[in-house]
């Protein structure tokens, strides 16, 4: 029989973690008989779908386009994310697959909206009402696929928001694993992130949550078993960033508005800007008019310490140094525990509120070699002996599973891990 890949990504799961999911009954089981790269380095910044963009082309931001989690859109302070399939300048591993004749499955990951794959899952999103996910969740998933697998689904839709969405994306998968059999099947898993920007990095709900995702887990590895594909199944644990605790937040527009940069009318709407931060949560972007990147250069510096500023990046350094790149004029990241907000209405200085992932109790967005560092682990039922390396870089997951399913990914900043190589099909 062919064999298979199945990619789990659980958001913000880090090297930390790693005691609390080798105690579990089926993620542990997995990770005792699996590789394991216990670092992955990440991207810049270091949010979710810029990331997920980077672990399913191989590329950098600078190529696959996606540079942050939302649109730049000044004046929009909950502007909307990339999601779409068509924001990626480059293929994906999925869509390589894909023409290559595998069946292919996405289940709620980043940048899969309105793929030309033939089965994608989608949750709806945190503001949609509980009366309306299921309605919204079938209009972004495959047109007809929600409403096929309704009974396993029935349970997930009075959920509260995060463990309801990563049972959808557990029970959906199970339900094509069994009825559909995907050659390759991608799934991201979101709880343990939520639980970190609420709770701080490391908190008692942190072995809850993994207990709830593990237990959500089984049903698909059932699957699996009874559809005859889990002993030719290689299966990849992997994540995107890690976290830092957040102590206060600085309304960089705020700031600018002060300096003269930014104009708000009598509403405190948006009127015009010379300068203008767009939030990456421990990071922001600065995009500048006029020619005065160096003018705006010169005030961040002289205010670095009093704003929370760990270091201001010209956009050519920011490009040299992690390889992004797109239209802003200048980046500051944070002193490491300063988070940076984009609304303009906002005091100069708040506390964190985890009503807003950027601006929450701990987040991220930071530059990737600070903090705790994801984690990735691979059983493949092909190689006779584990390995297990210290360091590796989001980038070079794809070629390498790529590689393991039998082609190639010539496109790609990352290149194959090669100690994971053992038993590729090329």
């Amino acid at each position: 029989m062919m064999r298979k890949l199945l990619v789990i990504s659980i958001d913000s799961m880090v090297a930390e973690d790693l005691p609390i999911i080798k105690d579990l009954p089926n993620m542990g089981k997995i990770l005792a008989h699996s590789s394991l790269v216990r670092r992955m380095e990440s991207t810049y910044p270091t949010l979710t779908h810029a990331i997920h963009a980077g672990i399913i082309t191989g590329c950098y931001p600078e190529r696959h386009g996606i540079i942050c989690n939302e649109q730049f859109q000044p004046g929009i302070l909950s502007p909307p994310w990339y999601e779409e399939a068509a924001c990626l300048k480059v293929p994906t591993l999925l869509d390589i697959a894909a023409s290559k004749g595998l069946k292919t499955a996405s289940i709620c990951w980043p940048l899969t909206l309105h793929a030309n794959l033939p089965l994608i899952v989608h949750r709806a999103g945190i503001r949609i009402p509980p009366e309306q996910k299921r309605q919204v969740a079938a209009a972004r998933s495959t047109p007809g696929l929600i409403d096929t697998m309704a009974s396993e689904l029935e349970s997930v839709w009075g959920m509260p928001h995060y463990e309801g969405a990563d049972r959808l994306s557990y029970r959906a998968a199970a339900y094509l694993a069994e009825h559909d059999k995907p050659d390759i099947m991608y799934i991201h898993i979101i709880l343990i992130d939520h639980l970190r920007h609420v709770h701080g990095v490391f908190s008692p709900e942190l072995s809850k949550g993994y207990a709830f995702l593990d237990r959500e887990l089984e049903p698909l590895l059932e699957a699996m078993e009874r559809a005859g594909t889990l002993k030719n199944t290689i299966i990849n644990f992997t994540s995107d960033h890690g976290h830092l605790n957040v102590e206060r937040v600085c309304s960089l527009n705020r700031f600018f508005r002060e300096q003269g940069l930014l104009q708000v009318d009598a509403g405190g709407h948006l009127m015009d800007w010379n300068a203008y931060a767009h939030s990456c949560g421990l990071s922001a972007q600065i995009y500048t008019k006029s020619g005065n990147a160096a003018e705006v250069e010169k005030l961040l510096t002289l205010y670095q310490e009093e704003m929370g500023i760990g270091e201001v990046l010209l956009a050519d350094e920011v490009k040299a140094r992690y390889h992004v790149s797109d239209g802003f004029s200048l980046m500051v990241e944070t002193d490491g525990k300063t988070a940076f907000s984009s609304d303009y209405r906002a005091p100069l200085f708040c506390t964190p509120d985890s009503k807003d992932y950027r601006y929450s109790r701990a987040t991220h967005g930071h530059q990737p070699e600070k903090g705790v560092q994801p984690t990735f682990f691979l059983y493949n039922p092909f190689q006779a002996s584990p390995v297990i390396l210290e360091q590796g870089r989001i980038i070079d997951q794809a070629p390498t599973l790529a590689r393991l399913m039998g082609f190639s990914m010539e496109h790609c900043d990352g290149q194959p891990i090669q100690a994971l190589l053992a038993g590729e099909m090329l």
